[in-house]
């Protein structure tokens, strides 16, 4: 099935966008710090279309190492991924 994914700054509003999009409040956990997110989280609306929340980066403190597995984390989805159709990349 088709999948979308959300990719940005930390704190721009992804999962929130998400959850506006399939209007319901909280399908999407939203995080008053940046960089909450740290892994990929998919959901799979009405078994017709996936949508991806990327974890954010930017203002998330993390290693050099940490930055480094998200970047190959990130790369490896975005390469892998044979359903996605659309990625995403907000802007504030």
């Amino acid at each position: 099935m088709p999948e979308f994914a959300f990719f940005g700054r930390s704190n721009v509003g992804k999962s929130s966008l998400i959850n506006m999009i399939v209007n319901r409040k909280s399908l999407v956990k939203t995080g008053s710090r940046p960089g909450m997110t740290r892994m990929i989280n998919f959901f799979l609306i009405n078994k017709i279309f996936c949508l991806a929340d990327l974890p954010g980066y930017g203002y998330a403190r993390r290693s050099a190492a940490e930055n480094e597995a998200f970047n190959r984390m990130l790369a490896e989805y975005a390469n892998t991924r044979k359903d996605l159709k659309a990625l995403f990349f907000l802007l504030i």
